[in-house]
């Protein structure tokens, strides 16, 4: 078969050929027919393929977004469309664009986010339909009568409450960069308490409750109630993306430090020093540990903050890389600072002023904190707003 690529399969770790739904879906139709050689690129747009009595289903479709299966996983399902051969299900090539219907009346609120996850879409729907266009794959065979493997171009829309809202390309649309999925909730709750204080009922960001308050842009950051719906969960994001929104799918448990985490990761992103540098540096001056919340920033990158801090914190580096980083990326300079030592020259008081200072300090440490916390909160909103940042709950 001239496809199959050449490798170095000494440098391979367990399999000689990568893996993904492409190559899958070739493999089926080798296995289904006996015969047929398709190769893995003509199966780059392929959703699902239905031969015989069974479907072969990519799982992104069939699962909520905050899963993140195999790019190899296919889940069978008993039935077929109806015709004969191998049919190998794509998308249309031009998706039809959300529209307002102007004959019916619409009520947007764009209320601010109270804070609580509901489920706002129950009668969100996934619909699957053919457009008539098919078109045989060419197997580089002749003297055959029938065509026994071809495309079949299928529509996957998205209803709310019976009416059609959009067309969706869910394989496509997930592999988009500005499609972040939020890790579940490792943070205490007094940790959290504060900063959804700060978020909830805050003018600045907008609750979206129905599909016109997501076709109407928001203007600001927005929250997509869905919670436990991953139906609606997953039609959200897809249209949130084709619409060119920034999509940020959030597990049940979540807090908004994750959020806050996620975003001062992004401006991390953004700046122009070196994550890997400032990563081992920062984990460096506080070894290796799991209480640090921000260290999951890593899981972003493909990165283990452990196994970084372990292999690579001896690395040399400057110091004046270290001043940059603190001068553009405050909050590294904030999450990531040195824990202090007492000082030895400090004289031994009474027990009694001891305790009223611990207080004191305490109190304004506290009323710091909640200033902070708000003040962070704001600068975020205002940021992911102009990011068009959508979060899906």
């Amino acid at each position: 078969m001239p496809w199959i690529p050449t490798l170095n399969k000494a440098g391979a770790l367990f399999s000689a050929f990568p893996a993904g739904w492409a190559t899958t879906f070739s493999c089926i139709v080798q296995l289904e027919s006996g015969s047929l050689d398709v190769s893995p690129d003509a199966c780059k747009k392929v959703m699902a393929l239905s031969v015989g009595d069974s479907l072969y289903v990519a799982v992104p479709l069939l699962c909520d977004p905050i899963e993140e299966p195999s790019p190899y996983e296919v889940r069978r399902i008993r039935g077929n469309v109806g015709t004969p051969g191998i049919a190998m299900l794509i998308p249309p090539a031009q998706l039809e664009p959300p529209e307002y219907d102007m004959n019916t009346w619409n009520i947007i609120n764009h209320e601010p986010y109270d804070g609580r996850q509901e489920d706002s879409f129950q009668a969100t729907s996934l619909h699957m339909s053919f457009t008539g266009f098919t078109l045989p794959v060419d197997l580089r065979t002749r003297g055959l009568r029938d065509t026994e493997l071809y495309y079949m171009e299928t529509r996957v829309t998205v209803h709310d409450h019976g009416a059609e809202i959009s067309d969706l390309d869910i394989l496509g649309s997930l592999e988009n960069k500005n499609f972040r999925r939020i890790p579940a909730c490792q943070h205490d709750k007094s940790f959290s308490r504060g900063p959804n204080k700060a978020v909830a009922h805050n003018s600045m960001l907008t609750m979206v409750d129905n599909w016109f308050e997501l076709l109407d842009d928001p203007e600001r950051a927005a929250v997509a109630r869905s919670s436990g719906n991953w139906l609606g969960r997953l039609s959200l994001a897809v249209v949130g993306l084709q619409l060119g929104y920034h999509v940020i799918i959030v597990p049940h448990d979540f807090c908004w430090p994750c959020i806050q985490d996620y975003w001062k990761y992004v401006r991390f992103r953004n700046s122009t020093v070196s994550f890997d540098t400032v990563h081992v540096q920062s984990l460096a001056s506080r070894g290796p540990t799991k209480n640090v919340p921000n260290a999951r920033w890593a899981a972003f990158n493909d990165v283990d903050p452990l196994a970084v801090s372990e292999k690579e914190a001896l690395k040399e580096s400057s110091g004046d890389d270290a001043a940059s980083v603190d001068a553009i990326n405050p909050y590294i300079r904030d999450l990531y600072a040195p824990l202090e030592t007492p000082s030895e020259e400090s004289q031994p008081i009474g027990e009694t002023l001891r305790m009223m200072q611990d207080r004191a300090q305490s109190a304004e440490t506290k009323a710091q904190k909640s200033t902070d916390t708000s003040d962070d909160s704001e600068q975020m909103l205002k940021e992911m707003g102009e990011g068009r940042v959508i979060i899906i709950c």
